[in-house]
């Protein structure tokens, strides 16, 4: 008597739902961590701490809070990497891709936003449960660094 083995293309089958549903875990707790993230920003000059799913990498980031022309305030990250690498942009398009499956898809690329001096810089906006949700990479030639950042703005209460 064989032992079972199920057909091959039922295997594919849950072998492939097995990677949805573990993806789809993944993505649950990123959004999760993402709302954890966005409630720091509820006042400025403390301590941000990140969860560990929104590092981009095992680097740790610089972080901090902030109060906008507005009056908004937000919290904000960023990790320093090699100028130009190949690690940067993996990052910055992982980043993308997870802010992306909690907010939907970004707004057009801001690219005439003004910012300090980059040799390059692009930026995706994402608005979430109204907080404006920015992720950037920048090349700083003169460090010789390129920057990932994630930043949200809370929206302000009404």
């Amino acid at each position: 008597m064989r032992p079972f083995a199920p057909p091959a293309r039922n295997f594919a089958m849950i072998v492939a739902a097995s990677l949805v549903f573990s993806g789809q875990a993944r993505a649950d707790g990123f959004c999760n961590d993402l709302h954890i993230f966005a409630k720091q920003a509820v006042s400025i000059d403390h301590d941000v701490l990140v969860p560990p799913s929104l590092m981009p990498n095992s680097a740790p980031p610089t972080c901090g809070t902030s109060r906008g022309l507005s009056g908004n305030s937000s919290v904000h990250c960023y990790w320093a990497f090699d100028y130009r690498s190949k690690a940067a942009r993996m990052s910055f398009e992982r980043l993308h891709a997870d802010v992306s499956n909690c907010a939907g898809p970004s707004a057009a690329p801001d690219h005439e936003a003004s910012v300090n001096h980059p040799d390059s810089y692009q930026l995706h906006q994402f608005e979430l449960d109204q907080d404006k949700i920015s992720i950037s990479l920048k090349d700083k030639g003169a460090l010789q660094k390129t920057l990932v950042f994630l930043r949200i703005e809370r929206a302000p209460k009404s």
